[in-house]
């Protein structure tokens, strides 16, 4: 009885010892792998920019930014869909993209971007004076225009995931800067915003499901009105 207690206790004690050199060894203690620091344009809030990443990192003038949790797309189709139900606008801006500076990359541009989602109410469309700068209209959606430091982007989503699928869902993506880039070659700047934004737009339009992908362009072509 006693050698046989014995032989368990030892048994025990050199499995214990396995389990932990193992542990120390390999990720088999179930210690989740550490978070990447940085990632790649595409990948920025939830892929909302996987359709113009190039642009992006223009825009940003680096090819790597801080891989921070978002929940842009997720929380902009759960607002445009509340909204929509509700049978009224409500600017709740819940859908948010932050995109804070890369200090790492002494090259990266300074302050900050931010694209947000809101819902607009029709007699919205066509105000210029909210863009900083000489705005520019392009032939993209309701309405797109943009300048230097902000840019707009307005389209109609009609889909399953509305309350009544016919009536459409007026939805607003607009891009706007911390800190004034203006003197940053305007015309090309103008441009620049408004890939980003039309990106965001366009993977907003298929997470919502919108027929027609929103009337946004599988492929971007930019053509200015006027």
């Amino acid at each position: 009885m006693e050698s046989g207690q014995k032989y368990r206790d030892l048994r025990a004690a050199f499995l214990l010892m396995g389990a932990a050199l193992l542990c120390a060894t390999t990720s088999a203690c179930g210690t989740p792998d550490k978070k990447e620091e940085f990632t790649t344009a595409s990948k920025v809030c939830g892929g909302a920019f996987t359709y113009a990443p190039e642009a992006l990192e223009e825009l940003r003038s680096t090819r790597e930014f801080l891989n921070e949790d978002s929940d842009f797309l997720d929380a902009g189709t759960k607002e445009i869909i509340g909204i929509n139900k509700k049978g009224s606008a409500g600017y709740g801006k819940s859908g948010r993209c932050h995109i804070a500076r890369n200090t790492s990359d002494r090259d990266s541009a300074p302050g900050s971007t931010d694209i947000s989602v809101d819902y607009y109410e029709a007699r919205d469309l066509g105000r210029p004076e909210w863009i900083t700068g000489k705005p520019v209209h392009y032939r993209l959606g309701e309405l797109a225009i943009a300048g230097p430091q902000d840019a707009e982007l307005y389209f109609e989503c009609i889909g399953p995931s509305m309350d009544e699928p016919s009536k459409p869902a007026r939805v607003l993506v607009s891009l706007r800067h911390s800190r004034d880039y203006r003197s940053r070659h305007p015309a090309t700047l103008r441009e620049t915003n408004m890939k980003v934004v039309y990106s965001a737009s366009l993977a907003l339009a298929r997470k919502l499901e919108c027929k027609n992908d929103g009337g946004l362009p599988d492929r971007l072509v930019l053509q200015e009105v006027g």
